[in-house]
């Protein structure tokens, strides 16, 4: 999230300002002989096997930007494509760190790999310094796969995939396994959870959680670091399975791991590490709910009317406290949707987890909003208080509309979503 570009963008002013310290270190300015060296770049992706699958990307290696940071973490040189980087690049002596990674953003769902590499070097006086990239995969592929019991068996299903924080993959009900998605995950995650819901087709419902970690896996080969990381490929197959404790049918989950640098394929048993609590809290009652006036409606209002509801917002209850609350904020026209990818409201946002930073950057921007904390049963998000922000972009593009999604999951991991839409005309 990046404070400063946001109060830009959401002002309307352009930033035109050059950097006369990076200028003159470009110019060699900064050493007192003007000593400078000369870069060879190589840029290449990681041919692991289970990134090699993927040729396309080879093909867009030229197309990688690169950029390139001094010791003070400032850019020197900047390039849209790697095809674009001279044969030598003449920089000042002194250390360096060089970027280069896929096209475009890097998303928290995509539908390719996306690769990124960095390389740190130094530059000395007359000297070419031969340095190569190897951009390896940032993100993770998930294949989800149905086999024909659990297609005949079950009539509908939710599945989600999560990181443990507010990173969720969701499955909804298909006619056939979709297909892989490329997930970017969060820092030191070391386990992931797969959760279903489903409905057999008598009509009963049937719930399962499992959860998965790495050290787990029944071959390591080699790969020691307990993280799941970019590369690391996870095959969640599901299947009808007769249940052992009770007529009717269970769900059954297995999960393979192949390791980012290996070519073999292993499965990961479920956790079963767990620690029951002989003393258990009792459960609070009441599971977490979404409620708003506009919910179904939505909202509607034109600027030029100032016909927008007074008091318009969401309100989020659980029970048993809340664990986190993610608000996951796009833009109905690309004004608007610029400020809420800058802020990083398009991926979603805990509220609880990235409170202190949000309460600062909403009370800069002049927002009335004050997130929640953990452990509340109550808050309501204030979706009026965004609309002096929206109208600055105008009216929302034709058939569309702002929308504002809100997942919240208590202690006991229940969770409610809804979602509000903001349709504005001039």
């Amino acid at each position: 999230m990046n404070l400063f570009k946001y109060i830009l963008l959401g002002t309307g002013l352009l930033w035109g300002l050059v950097s006369c310290e990076m200028k003159d270190e470009l110019l060699g300015q900064n050493d007192p002989d003007g000593a400078t060296g000369l870069l060879s770049l190589a840029l290449d992706v990681d041919a692991s096997t289970n990134q090699i699958n993927t040729k396309a990307s080879y093909d867009e290696v030229a197309q990688f930007p690169v950029i390139i940071y001094n010791s003070d973490n400032e850019i020197v040189k900047s390039y849209t494509s790697y095809s674009e980087v001279e044969e030598v690049v003449k920089l000042p002596i002194g250390t360096y760190t060089v970027e280069a990674h896929s096209p475009g953003e890097f998303e928290q769902e995509m539908s390719h790999p996306y690769f990124g590499g960095t390389k740190s070097l130094k530059i000395e006086e007359g000297i070419t310094n031969n340095a190569e990239i190897i951009c390896k995969m940032q993100n993770l592929p998930i294949k989800i796969n149905y086999d024909a019991t659990f297609l005949a068996a079950f009539a509908s299903w939710t599945i989600t995939v999560s990181d443990g924080a507010s990173n969720i993959l969701s499955f909804e009900t298909a006619t056939s396994s979709p297909g892989t998605v490329y997930w970017k995950l969060n820092e030191n995650v070391t386990q992931i959870t797969v959760e279903i819901d489903a409905t057999t087709t008598t009509g009963e419902p049937i719930h399962k959680t499992n959860v998965y970690t790495k050290e787990n896996a029944d071959e390591s080969y080699n790969n020691d670091n307990p993280n799941f990381v970019g590369g690391d490929k996870l095959d969640i197959y599901f299947t009808k399975e007769d249940s052992e404790t009770r007529p009717g049918v269970e769900i059954g989950i297995k999960v393979d791991i192949t390791f980012a640098d290996a070519d073999e394929t292993t499965e990961i048993p479920v956790d079963d590490n767990t620690v029951i609590d002989p003393n258990p809290t009792p459960t609070p009652e009441g599971t977490p709910s979404i409620e708003s006036t506009y919910l179904e409606s939505g909202i509607v209002y034109s600027i030029s009317a100032g016909d927008a509801p007074k008091d318009a917002s969401i309100t989020i209850k659980a029970p048993a406290g809340m664990k986190s609350v993610v608000a996951t904020i796009t833009g109905g026209n690309s004004g608007f949707g610029d400020v809420m990818n800058e802020m990083g409201f398009n991926n979603g946002i805990d509220l609880i987890a990235n409170g202190e930073e949000l309460n600062a950057l909403f009370e800069e921007v002049q927002v009335d909003i004050t997130c929640p904390t953990a452990n509340a049963t109550e808050y309501n998000f204030p979706i009026s208080s965004f609309f002096s922000m929206m109208e600055i972009y105008g009216a929302t593009d034709a058939s569309n509309s702002h929308k504002f999604q809100i997942v919240v999951t208590d202690n006991n991991d229940e969770s409610a979503s809804g979602t509000l839409s903001v349709t504005i005309n001039e």
